[in-house]
């Protein structure tokens, strides 16, 4: 399910945006922009949106449901393998414990900094250009 929004674009960095969204009231509880005081949101600029530019942009929620899942999961399995793995290494809780945490650990610096396209939102259309007013 894709989401429709209106922001408007604050900066440009490279390829990418980043939207102050119109209505931060009406995204509950979505935190995809980390919920920082100004609602930023950072967008793929394939339209060359430039800063002070109002533009609708979209946002694949199965897909984002989807990466949570999974990264989920892979928590989940990291520390029972962790805990598995150091508890058959030794047979005593601490090292099991330690091994959890260290597994669980490198996971999220894995996962933390990965930016796949499919997980950043879209700027789709231009509604105002600044350099047209």
């Amino acid at each position: 399910m894709k989401e429709e929004k209106e922001g408007l674009v604050r900066r440009v960095e490279g390829k990418f945006a980043y939207i102050a969204v119109s209505r931060p009231e009406m995204c509950q509880e979505c935190t995809l922009c980390g919920k920082n005081s100004a609602h930023e949101l950072k967008a793929e600029n394939s339209l060359n949106a430039g800063v002070n530019d109002r533009v609708i942009f979209s946002i694949d929620i199965d897909t984002l449901n989807w990466r949570f899942i999974k990264i989920l999961l892979a928590a989940t399995v990291a520390l029972l393998c962790g805990a598995i793995g150091g508890y058959l290494l030794t047979a005593n809780y601490l090292v099991s414990f330690i091994a959890a945490a260290v597994a669980l650990l490198s996971l999220f610096f894995l996962v933390r900094d990965k930016e796949s396209p499919d997980y950043v939102a879209k700027i789709i259309k231009i509604i105002n250009n600044k350099e047209e007013a």
